[in-house]
């Protein structure tokens, strides 16, 4: 979330938002699962999480009180995340890398009046 893309408030709070209601979570769940499962929580693939998390968590959201079928959609979701591993990759240390490049332009550290002054 290094830059801000969205031109509207209701893009930019979206932007915004998204990271702590969906980013945040995925972590916690991700540990309390490997717990459960008695296995490294840094073996669970995250974007895996994401997607099983985003596809239950509406079915589990509609039910205000819980029926027994959500329980069964819990224990299979725990399951379903112990069991979604990421992949072997022996040969890749740093999966991260910045993406975006410097620019070639300097920062602007002055106002922009300044800068307009010294055009004319």
């Amino acid at each position: 979330m290094e830059v801000l893309r969205g031109k509207s408030v209701e893009v930019v709070a979206e932007e915004i938002s998204m990271p702590v209601l969906v980013y945040n979570p995925a972590p916690r769940a991700m540990w309390r699962v490997a717990q459960h499962a008695g296995c490294d929580p840094r073996a669970l693939s995250f974007t895996g999480t994401l997607h099983r998390l985003r596809h239950a968590l509406p079915l589990l959201l509609l039910h205000a009180p819980p029926p027994s079928g959500v329980h069964d959609l819990l224990r299979y979701l725990i399951h379903a995340l112990a069991c979604d591993r990421r992949s072997y990759r022996p040969d890749r240390y740093e999966a991260r890398r910045v993406k975006r490049r410097a620019k070639p332009d300097d920062l602007l550290s002055k106002p922009r009046s300044w800068y307009h002054q010294r055009m004319t």
